[in-house]
């Protein structure tokens, strides 16, 4: 089931309810995210489910938070709203915005300038996510991804990309995904790192302050216990397009992996940096923005190998 976007007295209907101080401050749309509507509320973020999966999210960050705000030195949030029934008769969430503007680009987010100490800032925040306690995690309701769920879900999408995404693209460009996602999908040296717990988009869920250091880590509802090296892809690959390529060792230092683990993760980020384009393309035109489907068409482009012909 896939619920419509909250019409703001809907909001404004479910505050007076559950956070009536809340109920009389003006609503603002903030952004459509892949899972959920979030609006902004006077100091509050409120974060409603777009599907029943959404919910599962929602309801895995709640159980999270208090766990990770003890373990995590980085601030995460605090959620203070809660309701099971809120708009569209789905549970939504809400909790106070924390300081800082989006590392990376998101929606119509600020984007923030990384400071020069930021790539181990994010190394250290990254060692201390995946050393949190696995079975912690499990018991909290955090679905592990082995091999056989990876491998699944990467056909699952490969299909998806077969449909919607090679109508789109050049003849080049489909040749080098069926090439990088076919591998990704057979072949074990995707598949080897060991599992542990992962927040999967810390690239756009990381928040600086004006000096460019790490102010808070937010949207904990994709965790998994699964590979790390999603994690990783930001120092690896996302570095260089913020222009701070030269603390990627500083990260990688910091975050405690040796370099022969690091290698190990080599293929599977080559493949999670061809996905990300390919990725924003699908979300445009799921959700009906064509500048996701333009900016992903646009850097797709950029990863296709200059000598590779149809």
């Amino acid at each position: 089931m896939t619920w419509s976007k909250p019409e703001t007295e809907d909001v404004r209907a479910a505050l007076r309810a559950l956070a009536p101080e809340l109920a009389g401050e003006p609503i603002a749309f903030l952004a459509e995210g892949w899972e959920c509507w979030a609006f902004e509320v006077a100091d509050h973020v409120l974060r409603f489910p777009k599907t029943e999966v959404s919910v599962k999210s929602l309801r895995q960050e709640r159980a999270l938070l208090p766990a990770l705000k003890e373990h995590l030195t980085v601030p995460v949030p605090h959620i203070d709203v809660w309701a099971e029934r809120g708009p569209n008769g789905a549970p939504f969430s809400g909790h106070v915005k924390l300081p800082g503007a989006h590392v990376w680009p998101n929606g119509d987010a600020p984007i923030g300038k990384p400071g020069p100490d930021f790539g181990r800032q994010l190394g250290l925040l990254i060692r201390e996510l995946h050393s949190f306690p696995v079975e912690h995690a499990q018991a909290l309701g955090v679905p592990e991804h082995d091999v056989a769920h990876e491998r699944s879900k990467r056909i699952e999408h490969f299909e998806a990309v077969i449909r919607r995404v090679f109508p789109l693209v050049s003849c080049e460009a489909r040749m080098h995904i069926e090439s990088v996602y076919r591998s990704a999908i057979n072949d074990a040296s995707y598949y080897a790192s060991p599992p542990c717990f992962t927040h999967r988009d810390i690239d756009v869920n990381t928040l600086i302050d004006d000096e460019g250091n790490i102010s808070g880590l937010i949207d904990f509802g994709g965790c998994i216990i699964g590979s790390p090296a999603i994690d990783f892809w930001l120092p690896v690959h996302g570095f260089a397009r913020l222009g701070i390529g030269g603390q990627s060792a500083a990260c990688i230092a910091a975050s405690g992996i040796s370099s022969d683990e690091l290698e190990a993760m080599r293929p599977e980020l080559g493949y999670i940096n061809l996905h990300y384009p390919v990725h924003d393309i699908l979300h445009g035109l799921e959700t009906g923005q064509p500048e996701f489907v333009e900016d992903g068409i646009k850097h797709l482009n950029t990863l296709v190998p200059s000598s590779l012909r149809c």
